[in-house]
């Protein structure tokens, strides 16, 4: 109700009881004079699932500016309901990246045992459900369960009032939990997609590996290749040297040989940089595959 209309009615001396509008307060800081939560809503195990305390509330008198509206507040924690907390305060380093974990480290996505963890979730804080009153006293309990009596009745009577009309015959009735068909389609994309990226990282994956192990390989091949061909290379000038060749020609035939010698070595560091760029190809789509999958995890578990 608004707050100039409870003005009027308290001030008549009517006794009103509503609840407060989500716009009109910005959590258990709004209100002043919060007595201890006490359980108002048990489960069958005996786990609390909703909680009360009375407390206090000033509300604005738009028409009346400076003066305000003292209420007493049945103020409901439902235990239950969890909604995102707004006044954490934010990290100042900002949001890690996907494979980072808590103490700063990264983690070996590399290793083919890896398992994406998903990241933590959102701060909440339960969510609450202020019943006000204009009397001077009340007791936060009674106060709560005289409120919440109405609605199941309300529901009922909104029932009475659709059933003739034929708009919603379910409207009031006792709800049985149901499969959402557009989010199991989403999931199930998901889990489709998921397995896709799976499939695709693991082949990156062993390809990368592949393509480094044949890179290693070919840079041996290479360093033993030049050292032979070095040899013999040495060996022939020693030679050439021996049989008393000008040396005008022999530093023409030396060099040959050496040019020779140099355009196979460059054959094979192609070969060897061939790998070399093919592992980092196929490290690159390891790593973008792998931050999609935690992605899909992530998304999926949502």
């Amino acid at each position: 109700m608004a707050a100039e209309f409870l003005a009027v009615l308290a001030k008549e001396g009517h006794t009103v009881v509503t609840v407060l509008r989500t716009d009109q307060y910005s959590g258990l800081e709004s209100f002043r004079e919060v007595s201890e939560f006490v359980p108002l809503r048990v489960d069958r195990q005996g786990r609390v699932t909703r909680e009360v305390a009375l407390a206090r509330f000033s509300l604005p008198l738009p028409e009346h500016p400076g003066q305000e509206l003292d209420l007493r507040v049945a103020l409901i924690r439902d235990l239950c309901r969890q909604i995102p907390d707004e006044k954490r305060p934010e990290d100042e380093d900002g949001p890690r990246r996907w494979d980072e974990k808590s103490d700063g480290t990264h983690e070996y996505w590399l290793d083919a045992s890896w398992q994406a963890t998903p990241m933590p979730a959102p701060p909440t804080v339960p969510k609450l459900i202020p019943i006000v009153t204009t009397a001077p006293e009340a007791d936060a309990v009674e106060l709560a369960q005289t409120y919440t009596r109405r609605w199941p009745a309300q529901e009922n009577a909104i029932r009475d009032w659709l059933i003739p009309l034929g708009i919603d015959v379910n409207h009031g009735f006792a709800k049985t939990a149901v499969i959402n068909s557009e989010v199991a389609k989403k999931r199930e994309a998901l889990q489709k997609r998921l397995g896709n990226v799976q499939r695709w990282a693991e082949g990156a994956r062993k390809r990368m590996h592949n393509a480094s192990t044949l890179y290693n390989k070919r840079c041996e091949l290479t360093k033993e290749r030049a050292r032979e061909l070095s040899r013999v290379l040495v060996n022939h000038q020693i030679t050439l040297e021996q049989q008393g060749m000008d040396d005008w020609l022999l530093r023409k035939t030396i060099k040959e040989e050496k040019a020779t010698a140099d355009a196979e070595i460059e054959e094979y560091e192609q070969r060897q940089w061939k790998a070399y760029h093919t592992s980092n190809k196929e490290f690159a789509k390891t790593a973008l595959l792998t931050g999609w999958k935690v992605l899909a995890i992530q998304s999926a578990r949502g």
